[in-house]
């Protein structure tokens, strides 16, 4: 092999990371934080109008806790864009004899979800499918 040979193949080695980081689907990581700004969001909106603060103790909900998100797999959907199927697993911690209680939401739960992913110029973001 000579030194051209040798520093093409060095050359590619180095730039894959860059390549596979900077294009195709987002990866589990990005998963976990896009879920979890727009459950920051919602959470935020729902705490910050009196029907959200009225609906939640009135059915005993304390709060609801994301305890850990798991890529399943995304298919292409548009440019910058995938659907993404995950498990989510939660816990919903609730008052003692309340509503939520009563109707076995009270603990951890565990589900697979889909959602759609779009890649911004920052991140990224759980869009409407």
């Amino acid at each position: 092999m000579n030194i051209i040979e040798s520093y093409k193949i060095a050359m590619t080695l180095v730039a894959i990371p860059f390549i596979v980081a900077c294009s195709g689907e987002p990866s589990e990581r990005d998963i976990k934080k896009a879920i979890q700004d727009s459950y920051s969001q919602e959470t935020n909106s729902i705490l910050s109008s009196k029907i959200g603060e009225a609906l939640l103790s009135s059915t005993g909900v304390k709060d609801i806790k994301l305890e850990n998100i798991e890529k399943i797999n995304c298919i292409s959907n548009a440019k910058n864009s995938y659907i993404c199927e995950y498990v989510l697993e939660y816990t919903i911690n609730v008052a003692d004899g309340s509503l939520a209680e009563m109707f076995g939401a009270k603990g951890k739960k565990r589900t697979i979800t889909r959602s759609k992913f779009l890649k911004t110029s920052k991140s990224w973001i759980i869009a409407d499918e």
